[in-house]
């Protein structure tokens, strides 16, 4: 067909349609290819109706036989820029996908970039989870239950960073309440904590934990970075009257400081999957034992219960083991840190006369004071 319109005039891409449909395709009516930009999205609701009212037109423009040529040809045109819409939004995703995975892959592992702060004025070197590759020796304290090499270094690291108080200052009546924010406090200590627990449960391999399980609340705190680092799910398990949703309780038990009761969210755990209990200290071994009631009334198994200090003289461990008949005596108990390496100097507890709790306008003038007591 000729190229010239009814007017005589080109129109780009439409210049075999009269001047009327090119000037419609030139304001996004109708669509334009070969050379032409691709219209809106919000355009091709349009284009049909536009395709309708000017038929019309077309027919009273058209020489006799070219009318139905030409609509087939609008309609081809649509059909394409459609097609080619979809491409280019399907190469530009694809694009964007492999930026990301390039991004990714330059990316070093989280643990080698740690984060900048006070706290952290000695960082660690890229990749350098612990002093040296060889993983601390372990000790067999008794029947399923591990520790640590107290004389290791770095377990004597972690054990400098559990500063202890004395009844005076701490939530219970109790000889030494250990504080584990000694640990959370420097970045350092604290991300040695998690390489050793994370190091301990991947060398299990296909055997180890697919879930972690904390106890509220300090459990909450040594918990999901654990399970982050192992890429499983982490689980709550919480003071009755905290969690919302269908619940199982443990019962009513007694730990050494009173009678608490737990839940777990009902399908957090199922039959076949194997759970971690970890907690910030083992001493009667109540509150663990809440947690392997738990577990077990879900149809789940306990791979092993972790803490990071154990209280020999309470035997709490052996409390676990002698449960039931012994339901639980094959189960692992592992222990970081020795209550008997935690020692005098680790001992917290301010001067006899300091208030437990100060208002905040004489927070500075009491840290002066605490300050100066230790000079």
């Amino acid at each position: 067909p000729s190229r010239a319109t009814a007017t005589g005039r080109g129109n780009r891409d439409g210049d075999f349609l009269p001047a009327e449909l090119g000037a419609a395709q030139r304001h996004g009516a109708l669509p334009t290819f070969f050379g032409g930009k691709a219209q809106p999205a919000h355009a091709f609701a349009a284009r049909g109706r536009v395709l309708g009212a000017h038929q019309l037109r077309l027919a009273q423009h058209a020489p006799a036989g070219r009318l139905k040529p030409l609509l087939e040809l609008c309609v081809l045109r649509a059909r394409r820029q459609v097609f080619e819409a979809h491409l280019k939004a399907l190469l530009l995703r694809g694009r964007a996908a492999a930026a990301a995975a390039a991004a990714a892959a330059r990316l070093p592992p989280p643990r080698a970039t740690p984060r900048a702060g006070a706290s952290c004025a000695a960082r660690r070197a890229p990749g350098a989870a612990m002093e040296s590759d060889a993983w601390p020796a372990q000790k067999q304290l008794g029947a399923q239950h591990y520790c640590l090499d107290q004389a290791d270094s770095r377990v004597q690291r972690v054990a400098a960073h559990l500063p202890w108080y004395g009844p005076t200052h701490s939530p219970h009546d109790v000889p030494r309440f250990y504080d584990i924010s000694g640990i959370t406090e420097d970045c350092e200590t604290f991300q040695l904590v998690i390489d050793l627990f994370v190091r301990r449960y991947r060398a299990m391999g296909a055997d180890g934990p697919t879930h972690v399980a904390g106890f509220d609340a300090r459990g909450f705190v040594f918990g999901p970075p654990i399970a982050l680092a192992l890429g499983i799910p982490f689980v709550m398990i919480r003071k009755k009257g905290k969690l919302p949703g269908v619940l199982v309780s443990s019962g009513k038990y007694k730990t050494e400081y009173s009678t608490d009761e737990t839940v777990m969210r009902l399908g957090a755990v199922g039959a076949g999957d194997r759970v971690l209990l970890i907690d910030d200290l083992i001493a009667t071994g109540g509150t663990a034992l809440a947690g392997f009631d738990l577990v077990d009334a879900l149809g789940a198994s306990v791979c092993e219960f972790a803490a990071m200090v154990q209280i020999p003289f309470l035997d709490g461990v052996g409390k676990i083991h002698a449960y039931r008949d012994g339901k639980f005596k094959d189960v692992p108990v592992f222990t970081m840190v020795d209550d008997t390496t935690i020692g005098d100097k680790e001992d917290a507890t301010p001067p006899e006369g300091t208030p437990r709790v100060v208002e905040a306008s004489k927070a500075a003038e009491v840290a002066a004071q605490l300050a100066a007591a230790k000079k």
